[in-house]
């Protein structure tokens, strides 16, 4: 009889490789079966009650004062509460947000790291992870720190399944709760519950528990105090879990997530808390939360503690002088111009005053910043072509924008007339700074933004519209403070610092400051142009038409600063700077509510003043750039001056922008004594010599004779001539001159004393910037606009308002915009669409519509004013030419002129 033996031999003579398989097979699952086993019985495991002391981290400021000491994880906040005491609704709520499967699997869940390997995949990126409860208590607690690498990963799963063996589901649930890290010093849940609500854990309804359980996954992303909006989202999908896995009902998720939530205010030893909190956050991130907590870092920061008290007792000292202005905080950041390092950092006038929201930290918010925006924008015009000395018209406009008609008021509700672009920017005027924005582009300035370090206009141009250099977009104050620095530094950008050094335990250096990678982000003659913005905002006196004299901006040294206030007086800036600090400043409410009667130089600028003051800020003389000359212009103009201009200025250019066109302004008429008219030059042979005088009279374009005449200005008038074209009252109403800059829609009672709802950053306690809507569309034309003589721009700059020929006051009909042989010069990186050029004409007040020609064919038919047409684009050179229909039936038409596309 064969035995089994020996059939097993003849099986395995015959099948060697299925015998050698099962074999190896047989042999595998017996390993894995001892190595199981000695996980769940036999391998070793640390007290589960480890009370190592972990040597603390200490925040210092750069001389080595303490700000803050992060408390040892083992030694913070903590109340031990059994699990029979803990509320079913937060436990439901810790498995929904944690681990869902925590009382069936061994520890492990496969089907989670299944489950997380597929989405990692799929997404080229850690998306999910997959660690249980049982597995965040052993790198939470039983002393492995950090997860590092795929073996760490597997210790940790190896003591989890250990762990499970040793104690029930209920018992490591407990240590869990009672154990975990849920941020602010709180270890615990109870002591969680105590800090950011003041209440025992059995006190919390849903909406409190389910904020708390989801704290621990990241305590610092997710800080109530810091990052209120991202522990609601965390707190959503907490709630979002409970309901998917049937603890709670879809309505009880939703009616808790709009619950208010007031947190208990946070109150710790700590000094300059919004500073130290973003510093904080920052090694969490390069370095990881275990090694913030139990690594004894020793971290010296930028921060100049004196500097900082000094900021402090400053912003409490104005914010109690404007509580009759309905003022409840400010904030202010202030850098070393030289190197970015952070000196100063107030993130509201008290960290720990719930009533104000005082956590908030508003130098890293979002919220308008007014007018103080403006230098970005002339910055970016100067470097298309504008000049200091460009010549922009500041009357009555109407802007046809993708979104309706938008007409901009001034501060102080005048209208200026022909203005240069220092007094613009300087006095902060907001039509003037429209148009500017209309001639370098919306999209172009907000691309220029990002290059500067403003990264958070995230919406389309039409979004913003044209308000957007009055304050219309959403920045943040380190932001602004950041693009300011670039100014100071002529055209280079650094990143700001605010750590010096960071040492480990052990004393040894990991980390030691480094003066940032520089990047020059302005063009050729970017040096000489920031340093015209410089010059411009330390000029006092073209200040004067805006904020009157001796203001708080005035400081024994120069300085550079603009304020800035939005229409709703809900934010107030003022940014400035010597040659060696920087100072930004805010004031307003956390909430966004309204100030009452604020102006940037009554709500900020006594902060930033006093500031500047104590800190030292004297640095010398700002640099001149060796590109800059200075050249003598016609004040009202801004070109050369002739023998008949009366008012002259000096003005700076970078080297080749100097004007080359001479005055026009200024003219020298023939005047019959007689009647006090001028005598057109054809006729002036036809009059008695003794009658005749030759008197010099400002002949104002076309476009700024209505503004003229509502001012009382003496303006040319004409006698009838048959043998001149000139026209009897052709500077007065009745001609082209009295549609403002194409708007007819607006009387004479509008124009002299327009009523707007824009406020005022001046003396007179209004602010000067702008609208807090955003609804503007973009009719912005971002071009480089290279103008030769005859250009409608003035040849000091390029000023776009000004008819290229006092002739235009002759005819019925002119175009304003674009003017003979002017160039533009697209972007590249934007649509055509984003580029349209803004063709603008002045008409009679009896005009019905104006059709459009651009190279012999109909390019639009305009029926509204200011009857603007916005025309795409195309390369090359362009004949355009527009015709007006009258109510009369009438038709006229303008000349063809010729404009290049480059």
């Amino acid at each position: 009889m064969v035995s089994f033996l020996e059939i097993a031999a003849e099986w395995k003579r015959k099948h060697k490789w299925w015998f050698r398989t099962i074999f190896a097979l047989v042999s595998f699952a017996v390993l894995c079966g001892f190595g199981l086993m000695y996980l769940a019985y036999l391998m070793p495991l640390p007290p589960v009650f480890d009370t190592e002391e972990y040597p603390t981290t200490k925040i210092l400021d750069r001389n080595g004062k303490l700000l803050y000491e992060v408390l040892q994880p083992d030694f913070g906040k903590r109340t031990i509460v059994p699990l029979r005491e803990i509320p079913q609704s937060f436990i439901n709520a810790t498995l929904a947000a944690e681990d869902i499967n925590f009382y069936s699997h061994p520890g492990v869940d496969v089907f989670a790291i299944a489950r997380a390997v597929v989405f990692n995949v799929r997404e080229q990126r850690i998306v999910s992870g997959a660690s249980t409860i049982t597995q965040q208590l052993v790198r939470n607690i039983i002393g492995k720190t950090e997860v590092r690498d795929l073996g760490d990963k597997v210790l940790e799963a190896a003591y989890a399944v250990r762990i499970t063996n040793m104690y029930s589901k209920d018992e490591i649930l407990e240590l869990y709760l009672n154990r975990v890290y849920y941020g602010n010093m709180s270890y615990g849940a109870q002591s969680a519950a105590l800090d950011y609500f003041g209440k025992n854990l059995n006190d919390l309804d849903l909406a409190q528990s389910s904020l708390i359980a989801g704290l621990p996954q990241s305590p610092s992303r997710y800080n109530p105090f810091e990052a209120f909006d991202s522990a609601k989202q965390r707190q959503k999908y907490v709630l979002e879990q409970m309901a998917k896995n049937g603890y709670i009902t879809r309505e009880e998720a939703d009616a808790a997530f709009a619950e208010p939530l007031t947190l208990r205010p946070a109150r710790h030893s700590i000094l300059a808390p919004h500073f130290v909190h973003f510093v904080l956050n920052e090694l969490e991130n390069k370095y990881g939360e275990e090694a913030l907590r139990k690594g004894g870092l020793t971290v010296r920061t930028t921060l100049d503690l004196d500097l900082q008290l000094k900021a402090e007792r400053i912003i409490e000292r104005q914010i109690a002088r404007l509580e009759r202005n309905n003022v409840q905080s400010g904030a202010l950041v202030a850098m070393d111009v030289k190197n970015g390092q952070v000196l100063a950092w107030v993130g509201s006038a008290d960290y720990f005053d719930e009533e104000i929201h005082g956590a908030v930290d508003v130098v890293t918010s979002l919220r308008q910043p007014g007018s103080s925006i403006k230098p970005l924008t002339y910055l970016l015009a100067f470097e298309k072509g504008y000049t200091p000395a460009t010549v922009i018209f500041d009357i009555p406009t109407q802007f046809n924008t993708d979104s309706g008609p938008y007409s901009p008021k001034n501060y102080d509700l005048k209208f200026h007339g022909p203005v240069r672009a220092r007094t613009a920017l300087a006095s902060s005027f907001n039509i003037p700074a429209v148009k500017t924005l209309e001639y370098v582009g919306i999209d172009s300035f907000i691309v220029f933004l990002r290059k500067l370090g403003i990264d958070t206009l995230n919406m389309p141009a039409s979004h913003y519209g044209l308000a957007l250099t009055l304050g219309g977009g959403e920045v943040r104050l380190i932001d602004m403070a950041g693009a300011f620095n670039v100014i100071a530094n002529y055209g280079t950008r650094f990143d700001y610092s605010t750590v010096l050094e960071v040492k480990d335990g052990n004393g040894n250096l990991i980390e030691e400051w480094r003066r940032p990678r520089e990047e020059f982000v302005l063009g050729a003659r970017g040096r000489e142009h920031a340093y015209q913005v410089i010059d411009i905002l330390k000029d006092a006196d073209a200040r004067l038409p805006g904020f009157g004299e001796s203001t708080v901006l005035e400081l024994p040294f120069e300085a550079a600063v603009k304020t800035g206030t939005t229409r709703n007086f809900k934010d107030n800036w003022t940014i400035g700077f010597s040659p060696e600090l920087l100072t930004a400043v805010w004031v307003g409410n956390a909430d966004a509510s309204a100030m009452e009667n604020i102006s940037g130089i009554t709500g900020a600028a006594p902060i930033w003043s006093d500031f500047m003051k104590e800190a030292g800020g004297a640095g010398g003389s700002f640099e001149v750039p060796s590109g800059i000359v200075e050249t003598e212009i016609c004040e009202v103009s801004g070109k050369l001056p002739t023998d008949l201009c009366e008012k002259r200025v000096f003005e700076i250019f970078a080297r080749g922008d100097e004007p080359k066109e001479l005055d026009d302004y200024y003219r020298l008429f023939s005047l019959n004594k007689s009647t006090g008219l001028i005598v057109p030059e054809a006729c002036v042979t036809r009059h008695d010599p003794q009658l005749i005088e030759e008197k010099v009279l400002v002949a104002y374009p076309a476009g700024l004779q209505k503004w003229a005449a509502g001012n009382g200005l003496a303006l040319p008038q004409f006698e009838p001539c048959a043998l001149s074209n000139e026209q009897p009252n052709a500077y007065t109403n009745g001609y082209p001159g009295e549609q403002a800059d194409g708007d007819s829609s607006l009387t004479n009672a509008e124009y002299s004393d327009a009523a707007g709802n824009d406020l005022a950053d001046s003396n007179a306690g209004r602010a000067d910037d702008a609208p807090s809507f955003t609804n503007d569309g973009g009719n912005d034309s971002p071009f480089t606009n290279a103008a030769d003589d005859d250009s409608s721009l003035s040849n000091a700059g390029r000023a776009d308002d000004v008819p290229s020929s006092t002739t235009a006051a002759r005819a019925a009909i002119v175009i304003d915009s674009p003017s003979p042989n002017d160039e533009y010069l697209l972007q590249s990186g934007l649509p055509l669409e984003a580029q349209k050029i803004p063709l603008r004409v002045t008409v009679p007040y009896d005009t019905i519509k104006v059709t459009w020609f651009v190279d012999g064919a109909a390019a639009g038919v305009v029926a509204d004013k200011p009857f603007t047409l916005l025309w795409a684009p195309s390369l090359g050179g362009h004949r355009v030419k527009a015709a007006a229909a009258l109510s009369t039936g009438e038709t006229i038409e303008t000349p063809e002129i010729t404009f290049y596309i480059r």
